[in-house]
């Protein structure tokens, strides 16, 4: 017999200022996090969320690494693969976090989001 225990995760309206405000990165550098729900260079989020690099020109050759916490307080990295002009979005739930670095140079202005993100997580245990 098998029990599945369901999980729903809903976070709050996404905020485009989030972690950080648009700015320019350097080459192989952290981002600057001090956007509308930063505090002394770390995000804490009231929800669990993903996050977005929004890049204000071609940053598909090179990735964001993201470090924080997922939901249940663990140790986790990203690497996302910027966008081309666009937003690139993490699939990974972050409840902190504490920094992003640029693995190569930005072709122009970053910004580092969160998003509004609902996840349906199940556990499935055997019950005997």
């Amino acid at each position: 017999m098998s029990d599945v225990q369901a999980t729903f995760i809903v976070s709050a309206t996404a905020d485009p200022n989030g972690i950080s405000v648009s700015a320019q990165v350097a080459n192989n550098a952290n981002l600057v996090i001090g956007g509308a729900l930063a505090s002394g260079g770390a995000v804490t989020f009231d929800s669990h969320r993903n996050v977005t690099i929004t890049s204000g020109g071609n940053d598909s050759g090179i990735t964001f690494t993201v470090t924080g916490t997922d939901a249940s307080g663990a140790a986790q990295t990203e690497s996302i693969t910027g966008g081309n002009a666009g937003i690139a979005t993490g699939s990974k739930i972050f409840a902190t976090v504490t920094q992003i670095a640029a693995v190569g140079d930005p072709a122009g202005t970053v910004k580092r989001d969160q998003d509004l993100q609902y996840k349906l997580l199940f556990l499935l245990e055997d019950v005997e």
